[in-house]
């Protein structure tokens, strides 16, 4: 895997944007990863729409940490990696916290990460998408994601939650 700094653009995440699809939070099964951070939103959300970072506790949500992304946008658009969890690790088949959106994604897929991204932050609301992979090996698999509009110290921040459509998690919150 190239280190930070180095293109690290992949056919496997990009051959994505093919299939890519918004969606509206009914579309999302009840007890995937990404309905679950919906509630959480809802509940952790101000006025605004927008989470500060400092509401959302790690400690209460575990389970649903390894399929969870922190995004920072920079003063000049981009939007970095603060955190990958461990399922989204595997899931694009490398760690990529540090580095920028647009060092490992390229093309359509950047294009609609971007487009999500600005308008959850612009709009103040949860932006929710699914997409199919097909690896170089194996059957394809749909993918659903959410982008989330948050803050820390004034900083725009984007969670963003994705998790293969076959994932599941308990849908108490307190269980997570």
């Amino acid at each position: 895997m190239p280190r930070p700094g180095e293109k690290a653009k992949s056919d496997y995440i990009t051959g994505a944007a093919r299939t890519y699809r918004v969606l509206g939070a009914d579309e999302v099964p009840a007890d995937h990863p990404v309905f679950l951070f919906q509630q959480i939103y809802k509940e952790l959300a101000g006025p605004d729409g927008v989470i500060e970072r400092s509401a959302f506790n790690p400690a209460r949500h575990v389970r649903l940490l390894q399929w969870i992304q922190l995004f920072e946008r920079s003063p000049e658009g981009r939007f970095k990696v603060r955190l990958m969890g461990t399922g989204v690790a595997r899931l694009i088949k490398g760690d990529f916290t540090g580095w920028y959106l647009d060092d490992y994604v390229s093309g359509d897929l950047l294009e609609h990460r971007l487009t999500e991204f600005t308008a959850a932050l612009k709009e103040r609301e949860p932006q929710l998408s699914m997409s199919v992979i097909q690896p170089d090996q194996g059957p394809e698999w749909t993918v659903y994601r959410g982008a989330y509009p948050a803050r820390k110290d004034g900083r725009d921040l984007v969670f963003v939650v994705i998790a293969p459509d076959s994932e599941r998690l308990a849908p108490s919150l307190d269980a997570l």
